[in-house]
């Protein structure tokens, strides 16, 4: 599953992390989440790091890193 940013059909950036949900992620900003990005976005696509602009990244910078270091201490303990 992409851990990264996001780019909604509208144009918002926002981040997708996993989630302990049926779908298995939630689409996030710095102050809520959308289990399944159900009521933010009806589409998206999956954008590298460089494609977002500076500011949402250092909005956004600091719930990303906490999700890649959880992402991974858990591959740690599943090898």
């Amino acid at each position: 599953m992409h851990v990264g940013y996001v780019r909604t059909g509208l144009g918002e950036f926002l981040l997708q992390l996993p989630a302990a949900n049926p779908w298995g992620f939630v689409l996030a900003d710095d102050e809520l989440t959308w289990p399944g990005g159900f009521g933010i976005a009806d589409t998206w696509t999956a954008v590298s790091d460089d494609e977002v602009p500076e500011d949402v990244r250092r909005r956004l910078h600091w719930v990303l890193e906490e999700a890649r270091e959880a992402e991974a201490e858990a591959e740690k303990v599943c090898s």
